[in-house]
């Protein structure tokens, strides 16, 4: 069965691969919404019911439109072994001559589906969205990279700040 992601979440219909099973058996869905915001969507597929568990825009405190609006979460969604769901925010495409806003940077995320809790971790880099999140719980830490040049990141989570680990990566880099 298809399911249509929440109309008001995206725009063109974008999606890309931000998609991924939450341990609790609930489907989590990035979505692009180009000029606007970005959304992290919990479907319930024994329900049938979606719902948006991010508001990136409302999360980061943020009301930028155009380009400088963060658009997309397009990174591949990552699931901790306590079952939060780790994702970050990117930039859109302009749309159009006069949208020569900059863009600021990205936002790394999580979401804790126990708690119903979204968490703002900060921005990573200025002017780099964020394309790859993946987590080592145990030690604490948030490893990701950036996009368009592909910086390689780790945020501790106990002192709270990010750190550059190493050169930059092949375009779309993974962890």
């Amino acid at each position: 069965t298809a399911y249509h992601v929440l109309p008001e979440t995206h725009t063109d219909e974008s999606g890309y691969f931000s998609i991924c099973e939450g341990l609790n058996g609930k489907i989590y869905v990035g979505t692009a919404a180009y000029s606007r915001n970005a959304y992290l969507v919990e479907f319930d597929p024994r329900t049938q019911r979606q719902r948006i568990v991010i508001d990136t825009h409302k999360l980061c405190g943020l009301t930028a439109t155009g380009y400088a609006a963060q658009a997309k979460i397009h990174t591949r969604n990552f699931v901790g072994p306590s079952g939060t769901i780790y994702v970050g925010s990117k930039q859109g495409y302009r749309r159009g001559p006069d949208d020569t806003a900059d863009y600021p940077g990205g936002y790394l995320m999580t979401y804790d589906p126990k708690t119903d809790k979204a968490v703002n971790l900060g921005m990573p880099y200025q002017t780099e969205g964020i394309i790859d999140v993946t987590a080592d719980e145990a030690r604490g830490l948030i490893y990701l990279v950036t996009c368009e040049n592909q910086h390689w990141m780790r945020y501790d989570m106990k002192t709270q700040k990010f750190r550059e680990l190493g050169p930059i990566l092949l375009p779309y880099a993974v962890t």
